[in-house]
């Protein structure tokens, strides 16, 4: 658990990610996957604006169905670390890290469930990369059975935010639709000044 520097604010998350300490070994050059694409202005941009979002949150005809390209675990981790080193750069300026959450290997059709806590007066926002064996990736964010945010682009590295009214504690999913791999999740805090969007807000509505 770690106290944010705003105070009266915490966020308590039910896993924290461990290291490695050895260096992956390097991938052959036609092996090497592409990072994610830079973002612009819009920090939710993601290049998948036409992307059909139907009744019930299935983004269909996206991706391969047999994965992406494969990758040892410590692999997997390097190329994770990196990515979302400079996805919470764009994604989470102003915001404090809470807490890093670490899948185990997981393949598709696999739902992972997180129990995160806020406080009343902070928002959250929740940033995931998955390697590139994970060639779809959606994030869920809910209180009890109330949706408060979701990212479910044709992509592997989903956002979500959300502010509290009350204490409470709510539930984050991310479910691999396609592919097999590892993710990792950070969790950030800031005071709700009013600035932060939900994903649903500034993707989903613009359509």
């Amino acid at each position: 658990m770690k106290r944010a520097r705003h105070a009266g604010t915490m966020a308590i998350l039910v896993l924290m990610a461990s290291g490695c300490a050895s260096a992956p070994p390097p991938l052959p050059p036609d092996q090497i996957p592409a990072p994610p694409p830079v973002y612009g202005s819009d920090p939710y941009q993601t290049g998948t604006a036409n992307a059909t979002l139907p009744v019930g949150g299935v983004l269909t005809g996206t991706g391969a169905q047999g994965g992406g390209t494969a990758m040892t675990q410590e692999q997997a981790s390097a190329f994770i670390k990196d990515a979302i080193d400079k996805r919470s750069g764009e994604l989470a300026k102003g915001f404090t890290l809470e807490g890093e959450i670490a899948s185990d290997k997981v393949t598709a059709a696999a739902e992972k469930k997180f129990a995160v806590s806020g406080y009343k007066g902070m928002c959250l926002r929740m940033i995931a990369v998955a390697d590139p064996g994970i060639t779809k990736l959606d994030m869920y964010l809910y209180d009890g059975d109330k949706l408060l945010d979701r990212d479910i682009g044709a992509d592997t590295f989903p956002v979500v935010s959300t502010c509290f009214k009350s204490d409470r504690e709510i539930k984050l999913v991310l479910k691999v639709d396609e592919g097999s791999g590892w993710f990792v999740v950070r969790v950030f805090s800031k005071d709700n000044d009013g600035s932060v969007k939900t994903t649903m807000e500034a993707v989903e509505k613009k359509k």
